[in-house]
């Protein structure tokens, strides 16, 4: 490479990133003069009515307030800022674990529990995984929903990059369906309807998730369920975009090619899958077994291939295996292509009409596949109060000893504590 190749690379990638460092200044600059805006209008509506010395004493301590949090939303944040507990997760890229923020000076208060992200900034570079680690930090950043992991702090070192989350002890729906196998259609109910509404959430603003399953449904420690890993999400933003799975299906595939197969009976395929869920959530790649089928061919695609992924994960939670699920890869993909044939619905466990209908309707056709608001008035969920669902209990409430407990999640040997705190 000459000299003014190399140069002209070096000024390109400064352009490129002076345009992300700039969009996402003026993003955030605007978010926090909504955020003000709103705060100062509620504050309004509290002193109605009150005397001219109890609002001057409002007034005053809104002022003190609001420069508390001008003040602290200035301090530099970094990893000596937070007490290690414990690893929780270890990806290709990272590992997560549960940490204390220590108190900064003036702050009160307990030490808050939340779950930190760490990522090599390296292997992301050599894996090209900046796009996607760029659309994971916007999307919780950009999303404020009850059903959507909330993000306190994102910041990097030289060698790192760290997301900060809040901390939710419930562990993730795969662990809880490997302890129950399959779920009653009255839990199930509950849970998807959930999903729906977060995956309608994060829709709405534009972004695609691209990567939904049980290890990246998390529940909290009221039960309720909330939307992860936003590493393969994607929106219209220049700076998300970045290249997606590698399809595993030959790019002449010919559904006449799929070789008859005996099918296995339904307990069979239940304990295989058992075995199966662990190992494919450390794969490096992930599972092909919730990607649409229009993902696999590599055609255009739209939010409709989440609600694909919706449709996998509704079948796993009433029937206890992934529709699709083979222990080989590829032939997983060929089900799925040929979708219309590979998709049965056991004699046990009896499903009722209107889950199988719904499944159906999920599970078919990129055109066909029914849209956010003819979910919602699908017969198999009368009786959910959308409006209220987060307020409603849960099925399942996990028994914790205290705000840090990790009973919920696998245990991993941990060797870099030193390291990173």
């Amino acid at each position: 490479m000459t000299t003014r190749n190399y140069q002209n690379r070096q000024n390109f990638g400064k352009s490129k990133a002076a345009k992300v460092f700039i969009d996402s200044y003026y993003k955030q600059l605007i978010e926090a003069t909504k955020e003000r805006t709103k705060r100062q209008s509620q504050l309004e509506k509290e002193m109605t009515g009150l005397t001219e010395k109890e609002a001057k004493k409002k007034a005053l301590a809104a002022h003190q307030a609001e420069s508390e949090h001008m003040r602290l939303s200035r301090i530099k944040i970094s990893v000596k800022d937070f007490v290690n507990v414990r690893l929780i997760g270890r990806g290709a890229f990272g590992e997560v674990r549960v940490v204390r923020k220590k108190l900064w000076p003036g702050e009160t208060g307990p030490e808050k529990v939340m779950a930190m992200k760490i990522m090599n900034k390296d292997f992301m570079i050599q894996k090209n995984q900046l796009a996607h680690a760029r659309a994971e930090r916007d999307a919780m950043v950009e999303h404020n929903d009850p059903g959507v992991v909330k993000l306190f702090y994102s910041f990097q070192d030289t060698r790192f990059l760290y997301f900060v989350m809040e901390y939710l002890p419930g562990g993730d729906l795969m662990n809880l369906l490997i302890k129950r196998e399959i779920l009653s259609e009255n839990d199930t109910k509950f849970y998807i309807a959930e999903l729906v509404s977060a995956v309608h959430a994060i829709h709405q603003r534009g972004y695609i998730h691209r990567d939904l399953k049980p290890d990246n449904i998390l529940i909290a420690a009221d039960g309720h369920l909330k939307l992860s890993d936003f590493g393969l999400c994607t929106s219209s933003s220049e700076s998300h975009l970045s290249s997606f799975y590698t399809a595993t299906v030959p790019k002449d595939f010919d559904k006449s090619q799929i070789k008859s197969r005996e099918r296995k009976a339904s307990m069979l395929r239940r304990n295989s899958w058992n075995r199966l869920r662990k190992a494919m959530s450390y794969s490096t790649v992930g599972t092909s077994n919730y990607m649409a089928p229009e993902v696999l061919l590599e055609k255009g695609y739209g939010p409709e291939i989440d609600w694909w992924s919706v449709g996998v994960i509704l079948y796993e939670c009433l029937v206890g295996y992934a529709p699709f699920s083979c222990e080989d890869t590829t032939e997983t993909c060929m089900m799925i292509l040929d979708w219309r044939n590979s998709l049965e619905f056991p004699e046990e466990p009896e499903l009722t009409d209107e889950a199988i209908d719904l499944v159906m309707s999920l599970l078919c056709e990129q055109h066909d596949r029914i849209s956010y608001d003819e979910i919602v008035k699908h017969p198999w969920f009368d009786g959910i109060d959308w409006t209220n669902i987060r307020n409603t209990k849960a099925p399942w409430i996990p028994e914790l000893k205290d705000e840090t407990d990790t009973q919920n999640f696998d245990d991993f040997e941990d060797d870099n504590v030193d390291f990173f705190f």
